[in-house]
């Protein structure tokens, strides 16, 4: 338990995470609404309830809680500040710093389950004048009265603001990009201006990422202190919750959102309702998002939510129509934890044990060029991104997303291209001299510019249908592992014919399926069928026993990139850490929900791995 002093201040370090008095610490929390109401507790001030779950919550090992501060109770008219209401909430901060709990709260909540519109908003948008000057006034009152607590972890803007929209007169999708980032521009400006010390974010969920909402990714990260993970896997795959795509999808999103160099972690995943899942494969959900996440760069976790609501409301709005919100707690009426709330707090206990900070990634990096279109949505084009990141993950790769103006500061040996978005012509001249400096580039997108036939050694003859399978076929010996890998028909082909370049892989026509080109002091791959695209629609445990990542590992080997563990599996993540002490820390996560047997070679050790389904390993070995 964290025994807070006056003045002790808790500060982020994109590099690190949270640290106190300079010791950096993982966020194992959880978001807190109490059972009784949805979810304006502030109205419906319980504190003995209050102060008894808070203790429940510490008991268990969790060392923060992320809440909601209901904007018009706080406000209840422009500039006019409830004085109960700020009592209760600093109230709420000294109950939580007696029991060791960091708060991490979120303002200016017009939707947080339920609709809490601003009834002084009179339909006015939330990012123009006035409101825009009200929610500064607004965060600025408030960090001013909240900032000397010892506990603040850091200040979030707004939790979903996209779903501002739902309510009336508010701004539609997709928002007007300029006042929109004007908005979280001023907002955060109102906070620092305030407090220069805690960290500030803005927890939008993963579903701007899927459409576009007028909502810049990029220029979002570039303003605030760090990018937080808000997400829901089940919305993009018909499987259960805890399917192999599910498995992955979390931490796909930390790996992504480390493209804005300010660090990331998960203030509000994982989490899902056991009206649509079993306690058991929720758990099993739990157990392999968290440990992918630890092992693809996030600092902390916080799940939606603690408890379930209380049967006693469940007849009243929202519930009446989210049936599924009231059973997303970690934790049951009688106060035990639930299966996902014991994997919460195993996992705790683990990062305690292994705080990231202390051990270096040791696996090789792969760069992901993430097309500038991403900025705004990635529209058809997320699963592509988020397939080739799952393929890289199982040939022992680190991906790490690169944007088009930072390929003049790429230092990689690898540098991936998928079939997502469209290039510039100056952009393909900025692939060029990545291959020019020495490194490897790897290409399966079907958009071609003026420097694509001299870059890859081949002619294009143009783009036709696949009507059948493509089959991996007289691969070159380095590509043998490849052989009889097979993408569905159904997508659009680019057909080439290899001039310069070096033939890898034909299909069982004899087209050139991969080729490779000698380009500078580096090399161009070109697969002509992408499988990131093809391979979206099928089966989740298909996807799982894939042999795709053998082409990926191929391609690797060849650039002179072997990763010093590996795993023969696909369906098994794996992490390779050092200390500085000498030892080496080996982390085995299977994204399958079926068992695992087989073997982790890990330089000259041989390390046999027994893994039940969503199961994980970690093993520590003296290292070379």
């Amino acid at each position: 338990m964290i025994r807070f002093k006056q003045g002790q201040v808790c500060r982020w370090r994109p590099d690190v995470g949270f640290e106190l008095d300079g010791e950096p610490f993982y966020v194992v929390g959880v978001n807190y609404v109490a059972r009784y109401v949805c979810s304006n507790f502030w109205e419906d001030w319980r504190p003995n309830e209050i102060r008894r779950d808070l203790d429940r919550i510490a008991e268990h090992g969790f060392n923060a809680v992320r809440m909601p501060v209901h904007w018009e109770y706080m406000e209840p008219a422009p500039g006019e500040f409830r004085d109960e209401g700020v009592g209760r909430l600093t109230a709420f901060f000294e109950m939580a710093c007696e029991r060791g709990l960091f708060v991490m709260p979120w303002f200016l909540v017009g939707v947080a389950t339920g609709n809490y519109d601003i009834s002084w908003r009179d339909g006015q948008s939330f990012f123009a004048e006035p409101m825009v000057s009200h929610a500064a006034r607004h965060l600025r009152t408030l960090v001013g009265r909240l900032k000397a607590f010892p506990n603040v972890l850091c200040w979030d803007i707004c939790d979903e603001p996209e779903f501002y929209n739902s309510l009336p007169g508010a701004d539609k999708l997709p928002y007007d990009t300029e006042r929109y980032h004007d908005w979280v521009d001023r907002t955060y400006r109102a906070i620092k201006e305030e407090d220069a010390d805690h960290a500030i974010t803005l927890g939008f969920c993963h579903f701007i990422l899927l459409r576009n909402a007028g909502m810049d990714v990029r220029r979002m990260g570039q303003t605030l202190d760090t990018l937080t993970i808000t997400a829901y896997p089940k919305q993009m795959d018909e499987d259960l919750i805890n399917g192999f795509r599910s498995n992955w999808w979390i931490s796909w999103m930390a790996c992504l959102y480390e493209a804005s160099h300010k660090g990331v972690f998960a203030n509000e995943a994982p989490g899902w309702s056991d009206c649509e899942a079993s306690e058991q494969n929720i758990a099993h959900y739990y157990r392999v998002t968290l440990w992918s996440s630890y092992v693809n760069g996030s600092k902390g976790a916080m799940p939606w939510v603690w408890n379930d609501f209380d049967e006693s409301i469940q007849h009243l709005p929202p519930f009446d129509k989210a049936t599924k919100e009231l059973r997303f707690g970690i934790v049951r009426k009688d106060g035990t934890l639930k299966p996902a709330g014991l994997e919460l707090q195993s996992f705790g206990q683990f990062v305690a044990k292994f705080p990231p900070h202390e051990w270096e990634q040791a696996l090789p990096r792969a760069g992901v060029l993430l097309p500038q279109s991403h900025t705004l949505g990635m529209h058809g084009y997320a699963y592509a991104l988020f397939h080739q990141y799952i393929f890289l993950r199982q040939a022992g790769l680190r991906p790490c997303h690169v944007w088009p103006d930072e390929l003049d500061r790429f230092e990689g040996r690898l540098l991936f291209v998928t079939n997502a978005g469209r290039l510039t012509t100056t952009q393909w001249v900025a692939l060029c001299d990545c291959t020019e400096r020495g490194g490897t580039l790897v290409a399966s997108t079907r958009h071609v510019a003026a420097p694509f036939n001299n870059l890859f050694g081949v002619t294009v003859e143009g783009v036709a249908a696949q009507r059948n399978d493509v089959v991996f076929s007289n691969c070159a010996p380095a590509f043998k592992a490849c052989e009889h890998v097979t993408l569905p028909a159904g997508g659009a082909r680019r057909m080439i014919s290899a001039g310069r370049a070096t033939v890898l892989c034909e299909d069982g026509a004899g087209n050139a399926l991969v080729t490779q080109c000698a380009s500078g002091d580096g090399q161009a791959v070109y697969v002509s069928y992408p499988p990131e695209t093809m391979l979206e629609h099928i089966g989740p445990e298909s996807l799982a026993a894939h042999g795709v990542h053998a082409l990926f590992r191929a391609i690797a080997k060849g650039a002179g990139v072997q990763p010093e563990a590996s795993c023969a599996d696909p369906r098994v993540e794996l992490d390779l850490r050092r200390h500085a002490d000498g030892r080496e820390l080996v982390i085995a996560v299977n994204h399958s929900r079926y068992p695992v047997e087989t073997d982790i070679r890990c330089g000259d050790s041989t390390i046999p791995v027994k893994l039940d389904g969503c199961g994980v390993m970690w093993e520590t070995i003296k290292g070379a």
